[in-house]
């Protein structure tokens, strides 16, 4: 009897070891099948990824509206400047050329005539013509400009006198701010 159990026992190891080896293989067959699934999905995800990197790299960004803001930022930034410069304009020059005329008037010495003026730019473009019978009168009519509100801050830059024929009585003369005539004044 105990070879018969010794052969019994063996047999039921030997069938334990092949229903374990049975059962591993098994085992094995279902995790490489799961690897493979695995690894087909990982490539599939990475070709998935190569695709969408190629079309985000091959992907034009509009920029056309940040161009259009760009255009019409500058665009404001410019009426803006235009708008300040005609309330700068509008401020300064508030009573049109009476305001100059009244100033003109009396500041005038006697044997000073004017025949011409004009203003433009709000009054920062300025020419006086006339006449005078002494032309040391000329310098003291500019003189007392300056007292004139509606002259205050103005800056006569050049003079020009001249006498038409060496036998009159008077000069003739033109006062204009800055130090060039402008181009419409200009002989």
């Amino acid at each position: 009897m105990s070879f018969r159990v010794l052969l019994q026992g063996s047999g039921a190891v030997l069938l334990l070891l092949v229903l374990m080896f049975g059962w591993s293989q098994a085992q094995t067959w279902q995790i490489k099948a799961n690897l493979a699934s695995i690894k087909n999905q990982f490539e599939h995800q990475n070709a998935k990824f190569a695709v969408l990197d190629r079309n985000l790299a091959a992907m034009n960004v509009d920029t056309a509206p940040q161009k259009e803001l760009a255009k019409l930022e500058q665009e404001l930034v410019a009426l803006q400047k235009v708008v300040d410069a005609l309330t700068q304009v509008r401020k300064s020059y508030t009573r049109g050329v009476s305001g100059y005329m009244e100033s003109f008037s009396r500041q005038a010495p006697k044997g000073v005539w004017l025949t011409g003026f004009s203003v433009k730019a709000g009054g920062d473009e300025v020419v006086i013509r006339g006449s005078s019978l002494k032309p040391a009168l000329v310098p003291l009519f500019i003189q007392q400009l300056s007292v004139e509100p509606t002259l205050s801050g103005t800056h006569f830059g050049l003079l020009q006198i001249q006498r038409e024929q060496s036998q009159t009585r008077y000069v003739d003369f033109t006062v204009y701010t800055g130090n060039e005539p402008p181009e419409e004044v200009a002989q």
